[in-house]
């Protein structure tokens, strides 16, 4: 209410709650970035299950070699598959280290430390150290300067390079799954860039193996642009709603 005068008192209050506020804005962020780690090892734990589940699957594989082998039955069609799935585990390692790889960069630009914690016999990064151990969580300018750069409409090529390397480990993995013969008849998927001309892709496709297909694409296709969270900015590239002030 306007109009009485203030004793020095009230004054002393009113400040004291408008530095509280300003406290409580400041910490706000961090408690959000350590609600997001929480989810962050939740999913570390299932992709660990996933991990073993796949591990067992790899050495369906060998056991089924071995019995073909004793057995004297052809390995042809057998090869190409185990070949597929060989080439499959070399991608996937590939693409997380290389996620890995920038967000590692990225803490080591906070913290300056390196936060790269385990790799794997072939050199791939497989594990950074825990993310609740960084002090900086409320650091806007790095995943900025590093993955947008000065212009939001258009991210620079670090930024770009995310996408880009997320959506060629989409096509080589459903080139992998689409693409084989089956008798006399051979069947090929190639994904396209542009998801509107998924439908037409799809013609030259095993019809037995289409839903999957599409699950797989969509699933490893990143939007071009999203929506900003910023009031008024509109769609922006995916770079700079990702990491633009984040």
């Amino acid at each position: 209410m306007a109009g009485g005068k203030e004793t020095p008192r009230q004054k002393m209050i009113g400040m004291m709650y408008l530095v509280l506020t300003a406290l409580l804005a400041l910490n706000v962020s961090k408690q959000i970035v350590a609600a997001f780690i929480t989810l962050n090892d939740k999913l570390d734990a299932s992709a660990q299950f996933m991990h073993h589940k796949n591990g067992g699957i790899y050495a369906g594989f060998d056991q089924k070699a071995a019995a073909l082998k004793s057995t004297g039955s052809d390995m042809t069609e057998f090869n190409i598959w185990q070949n597929k799935a060989s080439q499959l585990k070399s991608q996937t390692a590939g693409i997380i280290s290389f996620l890995l790889s920038e967000c590692n960069d990225m803490i080591k630009m906070s913290e300056g430390d390196d936060w790269i914690k385990e790799r794997d016999d072939k050199g791939n990064i497989t594990k950074l150290k825990p993310l609740i151990d960084i002090d900086a969580m409320d650091n806007y300018d790095i995943p900025t300067n590093l993955f947008v750069g000065g212009n939001p409409n258009d991210p620079n090529e670090r930024g770009r390079a995310l996408r880009d390397s997320i959506h060629a480990f989409r096509n080589t993995v459903c080139y992998l799954m689409g693409t084989y013969k089956k008798g006399q008849k051979k069947y090929e998927f190639n994904a396209p860039e542009d998801p509107v001309r998924l439908h037409e892709a799809l013609k030259t496709a095993n019809p037995e193996d289409t839903s999957k297909l599409v699950q797989l694409y969509r699933s490893l296709t990143v939007p071009e642009r999203l929506l900003s969270h910023e009031d008024g900015a509109g769609e922006l590239p995916w770079a700079s709603v990702t990491f633009d002030h984040a």
